[in-house]
């Protein structure tokens, strides 16, 4: 019914995730086979699995049909239907900001002989659709449309005790990162901000495309007709391998996810150890390695363009890794990251994700949101924020040339433990596909105290390089790098930008160091142009806080609202 006059938008959305969110989606069947089976063997019902249901499986759900146990086949109409055009645009009201579907969908007010069977009556509504349409509009795109709490209905989870018989849990939220972020506009703490806020998701996941459909509009000034893609842009590559889409599907996700990070080969510390002395910005000098030597490879991954965590959403099957890949005259001496023949990932690598586990510190592998517990690691980033890590590698006694270093940060949507669970006996290897979102290269002489030109000139600024590098350390846990971080900070300061003792009070209030906190906020006020009023006035208000200043901590907090 929508697609006669919106076919520029069916023909994008029945490609898209949303479409394929249900029974037809064979990774999402798979898991909520498992949480059905595990409900009716502890409780004789399905119920726990409408969890999942009322964001992934609207169509059965509101029809009854889910709650039949012998439901699931794929190819039955109401399991194959995803999330419709009326699943969103029906909805007429966000119930709450606790997201799991937490909204009331209505049933729409049709024109006359919407669904009549006879050719005539159905260009008859057609023409009263066009003649009339203001109605029409009303009634599936309102205001709550526009807003990000309508994608944060089912784009932010949490795990109530009625399913995994333990107690309230945080799952997948991408709102609250969003709006605790500075490219909401609304985080008051962030390290980066965008030049602009962005207030919506789709200004990012629904970008404007040219149109002659019937609702198509002049929304951006160009005046060219156009309407919102709802192919729903972001990096789920697996679905349309999975389901045999056209290359261009792909191809749009996986270019959403080019550059979305940044790699910097930062640095280089020399004794292999964290309190290693610290040769750092590398390039455009770059020093000499020595024979049996041992060395830390200081690397920085830096979020550019999500608007939320990175990676989001299935944090804990995506699979995001740096593969490092050293070099001697073109032969590979060192890596980290490599694969395996059936596309296993090296276990030791560093990975960008949530590794969640079980009761019984078993790793949740094949999205069995039931048994979630506690997780053993969480390695997302922030919106404008950073992650240090160190590599570890030893130089050979009899090696000449030179040393190459390759990282690259590499994403698959699912790792190969839990494509071998989806597909079973079917499995022949991971062979999703991999996106390279970035990657950075450096070559080190070996036994020359020269400098050497790099291949590639850094674009990125010195002050930014440094602190990138200090907000990587300044995150790690609970006690961070903190040393480290502060002597990157400083850098950043004396290269003359305010960032520096912005950040350098972040240090000192972690340490409990609430005079030199205080300093340092003086400072970065002093600085031209100074730092971002919000972001002075939250972090004097967490010293006053601490210092028991409680009235001017308030009158702070109020400042920054």
């Amino acid at each position: 019914y929508c697609q006669q006059c919106h076919a520029d938008i069916h023909e994008k959305w029945q490609y898209s995730a949303h479409r394929f969110s249900s029974f037809n989606n064979p990774a999402y069947r798979f898991s909520v086979m498992q949480t059905r089976d595990a409900g009716l063997a502890q409780d004789g019902h399905t119920h726990k699995s409408r969890f999942c249901a009322g964001c992934h499986d609207p169509v059965p759900l509101f029809s009854g049909v889910f709650d039949d146990p012998g439901f699931g086949d794929p190819d039955d109409p109401l399991a194959n239907a995803g999330i419709t055009c009326t699943s969103c645009h029906a909805i007429t009201r966000i119930n709450s900001p606790r997201g799991n579907a937490d909204f009331t969908l209505t049933e729409p007010q049709h024109y006359p002989f919407a669904f009549s069977s006879k050719p005539f009556l159905q260009w008859l509504n057609q023409q009263l659709v066009k003649a009339k349409p203001a109605f029409h509009k009303k009634t599936f795109l309102k205001p709550l449309h526009r807003q990000p709490e309508f994608c944060g209905s089912c784009h932010k989870v949490h795990l109530p005790p009625e399913l995994n018989a333990y107690k309230w849990l945080r799952g997948q939220n991408h709102q609250d990162a969003y709006h605790l972020s500075g490219v909401s506009g609304h985080g008051a703490s962030s390290f980066y901000y965008p030049t602009k806020a962005v207030h919506k998701c789709a200004a990012c996941h629904m970008p404007l495309q040219a149109s002659d459909d019937f609702g198509a509009a002049f929304l951006d000034g160009t005046g060219e007709l156009k309407v919102h893609d709802h192919q729903f842009s972001g990096a789920n590559t697996a679905l349309p391998f999975m389901t045999g889409a056209p290359a261009w599907v792909n191809e749009t996700h996986r270019n959403f996810l080019k550059d979305a990070l940044r790699i910097d080969i930062f640095g280089l510390k020399t004794g292999g150890t964290i309190n290693s002395p610290l040769i750092a910005p590398l390039r455009p000098q770059v020093p000499g390695l020595k024979s049996g030597e041992s060395y830390l490879l200081e690397t920085v991954v830096r979020t550019l363009t999500p608007g939320h965590l990175f990676t989001e959403g299935t944090a804990d099957s995506n699979e995001v890794w740096l593969e490092v890949t050293l070099r001697n005259n073109d032969q590979v001496i060192g890596g980290s990251g490599q694969r395996q023949a059936d596309g296993t990932v090296d276990p030791w690598a560093h990975f960008i994700n949530v590794y969640m586990l079980d009761r019984e510190g078993n790793r949740i592998d094949r999205r069995n949101a039931e048994d979630i517990f506690t997780p053993l690691y969480n390695h997302q980033i922030p919106p404008g924020a950073a992650d240090t890590i160190h590599f570890g590698f030893n130089v050979p006694d009899d090696l000449q040339g030179e040393i190459s270093i390759e990282v690259k940060l590499n994403y698959r949507k699912f790792d190969t433990t839990y494509l071998r669970y989806i597909q079973a006996e079917k499995f022949e290897g991971n062979n999703l596909p991999i996106t390279v979102i970035a990657s950075d290269e450096i070559r080190f002489p070996i036994n020359s105290d020269s400098g050497q030109a790099p291949e590639k000139d850094v674009w990125i600024p010195a002050w930014q390089r440094w602190n990138d590098y200090g907000i990587g350390l300044l995150r790690k846990g609970q006690r961070g790098e903190l040393r480290q971080a502060e002597y990157a900070f400083s850098q950043v300061e004396g290269l003359g930008h305010a960032d520096g003792p912005v950040n350098l009070a972040r240090v000192y209030l972690r340490e409990g160091r609430l005079d030199d906190a205080t300093k340092a906020l003086h400072r970065a006020a002093a600085f031209d142009p100074p730092a971002y009023p919000w972001l002075l006035d939250w972090l004097t208000g967490l010293v006053n806080k601490q210092n028991g200043e409680l009235s001017a901590a308030i009158d702070n907090f109020r400042h920054v609202l």
